[in-house]
């Protein structure tokens, strides 16, 4: 094999040689251009930011006819130069799919991808295409952030609702798919109950019961009386095609909601001035949400009793037949009693041990171990769950069965922003003695930032805790029996924009010999709060 090679190399040398004496091939000696490698960023299986080449050559070649017995002059080759790409700095990429109904359906087009950071508002950053595909452009993370993606679209939910995560320093690829289930609401009409009434109505509608006239563009009509409401078997509705088609038209809604929900409520529309008010079973006015003007109308209401709710919608002197309004009715679970696994897709863990917590362990309880770390400006906490809340104020509350043994183990209620910006409401372990502690930390960077205060716990085996957010106002409560509230402490903080609320468990230190002790949490209680 090697002699076979070495011939046919002697071979084309000499053929070369021969070639360039006749004057028909490249001059001996002339160097060829050379292999550039543009360097690229992978984003999955795709190439961005691919560098581009330019061709530079060293000199301009003269061009000129050769005698047959003389040696050519060479021509230069060109040398080639890549514009080189900027390093790319820490951040994140987020790409996926939306198919109906579940992963293997057909791709969903036209749905759009948010994404929020924990201080931040949310933005649009992706919509669907034809296959159910998106893909964010890169958004540069210098640090550490909570990172939060959801899709939206009219008339579906999604599973999951929302994919919430830690993002740390490097430049990762994000792939998170789901699954787009159409909502239709089914007719039905089951009036039953009374509710009693927790909002106050800030304007009252008159009533009309005159016919809306033919034609009109609104599919539930004829709805213009609480006795003729279109009627929903349940929650959520989302009415994106009905209207006010004449200055006098009016339309009802009726749906049946349990008492283990509250509301969040949206009407809008671009130019009508629109009202929102609802009626309890007996056909009682019991709230409304009316401010002057077009847009959005927005509130949210808590049902304390099982029954058959209206809700009308009227105009004050405006129509629209060709443009309308959109109606959101969106429930939320007051309580969640942990009574089975897994645990509520709402729930996100920040910093997760998940050998930490279990739901199997004691039935019907989140049991938390309290784990090395502190909840205060150094990051170390761990075994913290959390959920977004509808509502910038909240009333959220817990049972909890805590008996710690060791200095600083520690486990209550936390509405928490960042690391370094939360409220605390919890029981803590201090020298043989159990001690009710409300804290706070706003930004910063050294422990002068953090304030507390601590006083002995009653001497109850259980402890009920509730913390209420007024604005910037978070004012809390114990209870020995989750009924009757004692007023503990109140204090002013810092404006959380984008606050979670949840519970956490953790030993405030980091000595490893501590192995924690269990906080049993039996529910926990959410509502919006005035």
């Amino acid at each position: 094999m090697v002699k076979r090679i070495t011939l046919v190399g002697i071979l084309a040398l000499a053929l070369g040689i021969a070639v360039v004496a006749l004057g028909t091939g490249t001059p001996a000696g002339a160097s060829q251009p050379a292999r550039v490698h543009l360097p690229c960023v992978a984003v999955g299986n795709k190439a961005v930011g691919t560098a581009t080449a330019t061709r530079t050559p060293s000199r301009t070649p003269t061009s000129t006819a050769a005698a047959p017995t003389q040696t050519p002059t060479a021509t230069p080759s060109a040398t080639r130069t890549a514009t080189p790409t900027p390093t790319q700095g820490p951040g994140l990429v987020v790409q996926g799919h939306v198919r109906l109904n579940d992963e293997s359906g057909p791709g969903l087009a036209g749905v759009t991808i948010y994404r929020r950071f924990a201080s931040y508002w949310a933005v649009p950053v992706a919509t669907t295409d034809a296959n159910g595909y998106y893909q964010s452009a890169f958004q540069p993370i210098p640090g550490d952030e909570t990172v939060t993606v959801w899709p939206e679209k009219i008339g579906y939910t999604f599973n999951p609702p929302q994919v919430q995560w830690r993002h740390y320093y490097g430049y990762p690829v994000r792939i998170l798919d789901f699954a787009a289930l159409p909502y239709t609401p089914t007719p039905e009409h089951t009036p039953t109950a009374t509710l009693t009434p927790t909002n106050t109505p800030t304007r009252t509608p008159t009533r009309t019961r005159t016919p809306t006239p033919i034609p009109c563009n609104d599919p539930y009509e004829p709805n213009d009386t609480y006795d003729t409401a279109a009627a929903f078997l349940g929650v959520p509705i989302f009415l994106s095609d009905a209207y006010i088609c004449t200055p006098s038209d009016e339309d009802y809604y009726g749906v049946w909601i349990d008492d283990t929900k509250f509301v969040t409520l949206t009407l809008y529309h671009p130019t009508l001035d629109l009202g929102l008010e609802i009626f309890n079973p007996d056909g009682e006015s019991v709230a409304s949400i009316d401010h002057e003007g077009s847009g959005a109308e927005e509130g949210w209401y808590v049902v304390n009793q099982s029954g058959y709710y209206v809700f009308h919608v009227y105009g004050h002197g405006g129509s629209s037949n060709t443009v309308p309004y959109t109606l959101s009715i969106q429930p939320f679970d007051k309580y969640d009693h942990f009574s089975a696994p897994p645990l509520n897709a709402r729930w996100q863990w920040l910093r997760p041990a998940m050998s930490k917590w279990s739901l199997t362990e004691r039935p019907g309880y989140l049991r938390i171990k309290t784990d090395i770390g502190e909840l205060n400006f150094n990051d170390t906490a761990r075994s913290i769950v959390l959920q977004q809340f509808p509502t910038p104020n909240f009333d959220i509350r817990t049972s909890l069965d805590f008996s710690p043994v060791r200095n600083y183990q520690e486990a209550g209620l936390v509405i928490y922003q960042e690391s370094n910006h939360y409220v605390k409401f919890t029981v803590r372990y201090n020298s043989g003695t159990r001690m009710l502690v409300l804290a706070k930390r706003k930004p910063g960077h050294d422990f002068s930032y953090y304030s507390e205060t601590a006083v002995p716990a009653p001497p109850y085996p259980i402890m009920y805790l509730r913390l209420v957010r007024h604005n910037t106002q978070y004012t809390a409560y114990v209870s020995a029996n989750g009924q009757n509230w004692t007023y503990f402490n109140s204090l002013i903080a810092e404006t959380m924009t984008a606050p979670r609320v949840g519970l956490g468990g953790w030993n405030g230190n980091i000595d490893f010999s501590d192995l924690g002790v269990n906080a049993d949490f039996d529910w926990f209680f959410a509502v919006p709060s005035n």
